[in-house]
């Protein structure tokens, strides 16, 4: 799923971070609830936030 991932999305470097960090994080088995820290800033051109994913201890 990551490769298909990085085909299909757009924005810088092809969102190759965001899929590392989905991979690291277990991508579809990922069960935490993501909490946004900033609006999407679209002026960007990648409509990026600023997220924190917690993780279990």
């Amino acid at each position: 799923m990551l490769p298909e991932y990085a085909d299909y999305c757009y924005g810088e470097g092809n969102m190759h971070d965001t899929v590392m960090l989905l991979g690291m994080l277990g991508w579809d088995k990922y069960d935490g609830k993501v909490e946004f820290i900033t609006d999407l800033f679209a002026s960007s051109g990648t409509g990026q936030v600023n997220a924190v994913f917690p993780l279990p201890a």
